[in-house]
């Protein structure tokens, strides 16, 4: 008689997997055809398997996405996570080594996507590790992430000015923002929005300690 497998001998309902870790965690072929049957995994998408207790976590498809491919979740993606604006995109906006990525979409994924073709040194300042699925994912912190929306063309310029808006009033450091710039050199393009942020902090309640 063959043994019952246990899935929780071997998984967590807070991860997502490939099929190496699942091969890796003593499952075959068969084996993973069987959990699929059964429902109790779900293919996401080519290669990427996750149990249906986490298939409507927050934060599911940056965790896949950062499982398949290495990059950074960016522009209107990290201001949803950073809650700067309200814009709410239908797509993830993924930033990749535009050395190592030369294709603007890959067909096996299940996320909708906007891949952002970056140089290599572009995808390390002012960009943070976040643990999602018990996957690492690289997001902009939130001074990147304005400074990023503000000097792109392709966010229209309310959506830029409400999650600047809302990067102040919570309290966002604009010298962090400056040095930044700087070092990503956009500081003069960006100088118009660092006069509108002396203009807005000064309109802005103070908070309260």
């Amino acid at each position: 008689m063959r043994a019952k497998l246990d899935i929780s001998d071997v998984l967590s309902a807070e991860k997502i997997y490939s099929s190496s870790d699942l091969e890796a965690a003593g499952l075959n072929r068969m084996g993973i055809k069987r959990l699929l049957d059964a429902g109790e995994l779900i293919q996401y998408t080519r290669g990427i398997y996750i149990l249906p207790e986490a298939a409507f976590e927050n934060g599911l498809s940056y965790a896949v996405m950062a499982k398949l491919k290495d990059g950074v979740v960016c522009l209107l993606s990290a201001a949803v996570f950073h809650e700067l604006g309200d814009s709410n995109p239908s797509s993830l906006w993924y930033a990749v080594d535009r050395t190592r990525v030369k294709n603007a979409t890959v067909s096996s994924y299940k996320t909708d996507h906007k891949l952002v073709f970056w140089q290599p040194e572009m995808l390390v300042p002012g960009v943070d590790s976040h643990t999602i699925l018990g996957q690492a994912v690289k997001i902009t912190n939130p001074a990147r992430t304005v400074i990023d929306l503000m000097s792109t063309n392709r966010i229209n310029e309310e959506t830029k000015l409400k999650a600047f808006s809302d990067f102040l009033k919570n309290g966002g450091d604009m010298v962090e923002v400056w040095t930044l710039a700087d070092e990503l050199k956009v500081g003069d393009t960006l100088k118009p929005y660092f006069q509108l942020a002396e203009e807005l902090q000064e309109s802005l309640p103070q908070r309260r300690m």
